[in-house]
């Protein structure tokens, strides 16, 4: 299945933000998305209960981790959601229809309703390679440069 062409929004799920704090090779591609998110060319959509991820637990690296909390609390850099009515109904119907577990379907719920075109994971607990209500499930990779400068030309043009 083909990659989105556009891409103004990406969720994490909570596998890759682990990965990253952890400093494990499989978030190694996000390093780009997350430059675009400095650039603020890309926004992150999140859940509030991504936050819970992020708490230091021993493991990994303390300064990334500070740097992902603050980045996952920037308004101006990521959208975050409250896990309501709503996103919990959303959630429910993940989770029955394609056999997810609750913070899974909780994941998907929240890219889905954030509008992200990307929700990044690499559990192998939620299908890959596959489009869910408009969102892209992914294993990580990296935003290509003309993904960037089409971004980019997109965001003038729209000045």
């Amino acid at each position: 299945m083909a990659k989105p062409e556009h891409v103004e929004a990406v969720y994490f799920d909570a596998s890759m933000l682990i990965a990253v704090i952890t400093g494990e090779d499989a978030a190694r591609p996000l390093q780009t998305v997350l430059r675009h998110v400095d650039n603020k060319t890309v926004r992150i959509v999140a859940s509030t209960a991504l936050l819970i991820e992020v708490r230091r637990s021993g493991a990994g690296d303390d300064s990334v981790r500070d740097g992902l909390r603050e980045l996952l609390t920037d308004p101006d850099r990521t959208t975050l959601l409250d896990v309501d009515l709503e996103l919990a109904q959303l959630a429910e119907r993940y989770a029955t229809d394609m056999g997810l577990k609750t913070w899974d379907a909780i994941h998907l719920a929240t890219a889905v309703r954030g509008r992200a075109q990307v929700m990044f994971i690499r559990d192998g607990k939620v299908p890959t390679d596959t489009y869910v209500d408009g969102v892209y499930i992914s294993e990580p990779w990296d935003l290509r440069p003309e993904d960037l400068l089409s971004l980019i030309q997109e965001g003038d043009e729209s000045n």
